[in-house]
Formats: structure tokens, sequence, C-alpha cells
């Protein structure tokens, strides 16, 4: 079961670990992760996957985005879940999650990446210290 917490600041980390379910159900994998429609009650999904992960002796994903677990006012919450899990010794994988703005992500990426100068740079100066090193102590 993936146990995250659902709000806007998490929105894209949500469809990211939504779009990982589908890729492991294609591959006839059961994941349980709530996706209550407008009929369907997303307190009794939830305690359904919980008891589910309880009597199968499941694993608990815990998506762990900064405020993950935090108490809300919701009886269903990603506090409660883990609460639960912890109190039915249901194992728990956590899993660090950051949430980043598209601005600041584009910005890593094109540190990172760019055009590949940045890397080459590093590797060509440990190459260069490298070799001097070597022909120092010829």
């Amino acid at each position: 079961m993936v146990s995250a917490r659902f709000n806007a600041k998490n929105r894209e980390v949500e469809q990211k670990f939504r779009r990982v379910c589908q890729i492991l159900r294609a591959r006839d994998l059961e994941v349980l992760m709530v996706e209550a429609g407008g009929s369907e009650d997303f307190g009794d999904m939830t305690m359904g996957y919980l008891h589910k992960l309880k009597v199968r002796h499941g694993i608990m994903l815990a998506v762990c985005t900064s405020d993950y677990a935090e108490m809300t006012s919701s009886p269903y919450s990603s506090h409660a879940e883990l609460k639960y899990a912890l109190d039915n010794r249901i194992e728990i994988l956590p899993l660090k999650v950051e949430a980043h703005n598209s601005n600041a992500n584009n910005t890593n990426t094109k540190n990172r990446n760019g055009d590949g100068n940045s890397n080459r740079n590093n590797y060509n100066n440990r190459k260069k210290k490298n070799t001097n090193n070597v022909s120092n102590q010829g």
C-alpha cells in the first residue's frame, strides 16, 4: 500500500506515485493506493487497504514528504495510517521524497546536466590533478 499525504503542496509527488502504481499494476503486481472517486469513500478504502495489509502481512510504502504524517482533522490522514501500521506491526518502508516547485527543479536539472561542461570540467580537473601527482612522484 502506498501511504502519502494528498494535498496541493504534494500534487506532483502524488501524480508520480500514481504513475508508478500504474506501471507496477501493468506487471501484475498488487499495489494498493486509494483512488476514491465521487461515489467512493476515501476513508473506507483506506481502512480496507490497511486491514488487507495486516491480514496478508503486506508492506506499507510511506511516501515521506516534508508534511507526511502530520496530525490533521481527518481520521484517515497519513498520520492515522502510520499509527495504524505501527500499532498493528505492519512493515513500513519509508521513502523520503522532496516536492520541488517547477522553477527549482528546472534550475537543478540545468546545473546538473546543462551542456555537459560542468561534468566534463570536473572530470578534466580530476584527471589533471592525478597526472600531476604521478609526474611529481617520478
